[in-house]
């Protein structure tokens, strides 16, 4: 494979790589009162949950898969795979969708430990999300942020959600079915 080639497909990985540490931080921020949808909305609209209720559990999702992502890359750390400073730098790019690209090309990452790094955040992330999500419920119980009825809710609500085909669809998941793209249908 030549030089450019082997620049390009580095590139490709590492973007790989930044985009699945992004979306990790992100995953439990997609509630937004003014959008509608995500997790829980329908649990305000129908009086279940209050807008403060929802904003905790969201808030407390969020610290956990923060708290995942963070382990994952000081187990790369500790595996010595990556050094402190590339997972320093790895912090400070967040939010950064071009942050990988350029840490790769200024040699800060090679081609290997952007692999490394897209692995293990996609291990992360293929984690149990309903022992996840179950834990921090449990927890909100336990503070009375919630009670455990409207734990229930929530867990019912993602339940429905998933068994209708919706969960962990993005942008155009409106477009067609959630199994067929628009204009094809299932007959």
């Amino acid at each position: 494979m030549n030089t450019k080639k082997k620049l390009m497909t580095g590139v490709a990985l590492g973007a790989s790589a930044i985009a699945l540490f992004i979306g990790s931080t992100g995953v439990a921020s997609a509630h937004n009162p003014n959008h509608g949808g995500g997790l829980g909305s329908s649990l305000v609209t129908n009086g279940t949950l209050t807008e403060a209720q929802l904003t905790a559990v969201k808030d407390a999702m969020r610290a956990s898969h923060e708290a995942q992502k963070d382990a994952a890359i000081a187990a790369l750390v500790t595996a010595g795979t990556i050094t402190q400073t590339q997972a320093d730098a790895l912090e400070a790019a967040e939010g950064d969708r071009g942050a990988m690209r350029a840490l790769i090309t200024n040699g800060t990452f090679t081609m290997a430990q952007a692999q490394a790094l897209r692995d293990a955040m996609k291990a992360n992330k293929s984690e149990d999300r309903d022992a996840l999500r179950d834990s921090v419920l449990s927890t909100l119980v336990a503070n009375s942020t919630i009670t455990q009825a409207q734990a229930d809710a929530i867990k019912a609500s993602k339940a429905s959600k998933a068994e209708a085909g919706t969960r962990g669809q993005g942008r155009g998941a409106a477009q067609g079915t959630s199994t067929t793209p628009a204009g094809n249908s299932q007959a």
